[in-house]
Formats: C-alpha cells, structure tokens, sequence
C-alpha cells in the first residue's frame, strides 16, 4: 500500500510538463525511471509532501468505510434500572460504555464524553457497563465500589474520581473517596462485597460478549459500535447522523 502511494504522489508531481519534452514524444521505461529519481533528488520534501496528503485521503475514505459498515451493523444491547445512567429516558439517543476504570484509555474517553455529552443538552442518555481487563489487578474491585456508590445515588461522582485516580487505584482510596463523599460506609462496604454486585458484573461482561464486542473503551450508540478512545468529532458524526434519521 505505501509503495503505491508513493509510487501516485510521484506520478502527481509529473503531471506538470517537462521542459523539453513535446507532446509528440513518449519516454522510454529508463527515461521515465530517470525522470522519476530526478524529481525524487530535486523534491524530496514535494514528493513527502504528496505523499502524507495521500495518505491522509486513504485514511479518510477507510474511516468512512468502516463508519458506514457500523450504521449498517448495528447490534442490540440491553440496559435495565441496575445500569447507572444519566439523561432524560426520553432522549433520542443512547449511548453505552463499556469500561474499565483502571484503563488508561477508558480514562481519556470519559473526558471526551463529559464533552459530548455537554453539546447535546437532553438529546444523550449516558449508560455504563463494566468490562474488566483480567490483568488489571484494580479493575474489579473499582467496578465493585462503583456499582455500591451507585446505590447511594452517587455513582457518577465516584465514577469520575476513580478515571481520575486510574493509575493509583488501591482498596484503601475506594473507602476514602466513599467517605470524601458522604456515603454510609457500612452499607458501601456491604454493598461492595455482595453477590447482587458479582453478578450484576458478570451480566455486563457476557452483555459485552453477546454483542461480539471486543477490547475497552467501548461504545454502542443506538446499536452503532465504536471501539476505542475516539474524538468528539467521531462522535458528534454519528450522532448528528442518528439524530437526522430520528427527523
């Protein structure tokens, strides 16, 4: 692929006329090899140049492709009251988290949606589901003190100050920010070590596998997946194209 780009942002370069070379004339292969290198040697930095704006359109085209396979892939996924989520019930469009709160990526993705979430006022219902990466040692325990915060009404406070302590998550801070917070400390640590939290995890993880989801962050937007830590402006396409089919 490289090679090809390359080999069309030279060929953009040689479409300008050569002094010295009639329009009756045709270069030979060597000629044509020649006049290739001499344009490398005399325009490293226009051939470069070309090049990156060539390859910008071929990841352009290809994010667009894969955005118009997710519209037309969409998958269904289920969201009851034990899913924490913000919003009006009655908004247009949903959008489900799947996370990990000791993903660094997941972190910078909660800083992005705060923004989207921000520039559509009560067009978004927020959801969130846990999916824990099994070699991140925190990653449960934090789902398991957030979903007890969230039977406090708290969860979202506890929620943005686990991604902003991601790295520096231990036993000792889930009890400190509960505190920090004002919640009823027996019922949070009850709570955190019941059954009911296990499996409510549990749902959320095989939610996330009956979808063929794969990898955090990961989102689903009114059945369209998107996977990773993308821009607010990936997001805001495929919302406004959501709310335009909603028209």
């Amino acid at each position: 692929m490289n090679r090809i780009m390359l080999w069309g942002s030279v060929c953009l370069l040689l479409v300008i006329p050569v002094a010295g070379w009639g329009a009756e004339q045709t270069m030979t292969k060597e000629q044509m090899k020649k006049l290739v290198m001499e344009v490398i040697q005399e325009n490293p930095g226009l051939v470069y140049d070309a090049y990156k704006k060539q390859e910008a359109k071929v990841k352009e085209e290809q994010a667009r492709q894969g955005l118009d396979n997710a519209f037309k892939e969409r998958v269904n996924d289920e969201v009851s009251k034990d899913n924490p989520s913000k919003g009006s019930d009655k908004a247009p469009v949903i959008i489900i988290s799947y996370m990990d709160f000791q993903c660094p990526f997941c972190s910078r993705a909660n800083t992005t949606l705060d923004r989207v979430f921000k520039m559509y006022p009560g067009k978004i219902r927020m959801v969130f589901k846990n999916k824990v990466i099994a070699s991140h040692a925190q990653a449960l325990p934090a789902a398991r003190a957030a979903l007890a915060a969230y039977k406090q009404g708290k969860f979202w406070e506890y929620h943005d100050r686990l991604f902003q302590n991601a790295s520096t998550l231990n036993d000792a801070q889930y009890t400190s920010i509960a505190s920090s917070m004002g919640l009823d400390l027996t019922r949070f640590e009850k709570d955190r070590a019941s059954d009911a939290i296990s499996w409510q995890i549990q749902k959320e993880e095989a939610d996330f596998a009956r979808a063929g989801l794969s990898g955090v962050p990961c989102f689903i937007i009114n059945g369209v997946v998107v996977r990773g830590a993308k821009s607010a402006d990936y997001f805001k396409q495929i919302i406004d194209r959501l709310l335009k089919e909603k028209k």
